[in-house]
């Protein structure tokens, strides 16, 4: 018999970048396989969520840090 079920803690991040950038976001956070995960929140002003469980998050945020710098992401401001 096993135990219940214990969720992963997950942190999300938005960030903003020029729409035609969205696919390439994509496709480079497919590649690292399941670190990140990503959700376009908004296409028309190019809106995305990155998302990754607490147990990644040294990958997670240096993954980040070169793409933001690459693709030219820029932090969403909570509204």
């Amino acid at each position: 018999m096993t135990g219940p079920l214990v969720p992963f803690a997950f942190c999300h991040r938005r960030y903003r970048l020029m729409p035609v950038r969205i696919g390439m976001l994509r496709f480079l956070v497919e590649g690292y396989d399941g670190i990140l995960f990503l959700r376009t929140i908004e296409a028309s002003t190019a809106v995305v969520e990155l998302s990754w469980a607490e147990s990644c998050a040294v990958d997670a945020t240096a993954i980040l840090a070169a793409l933001s710098a690459e693709l030219e992401m820029v932090p969403e401001v909570d509204r």
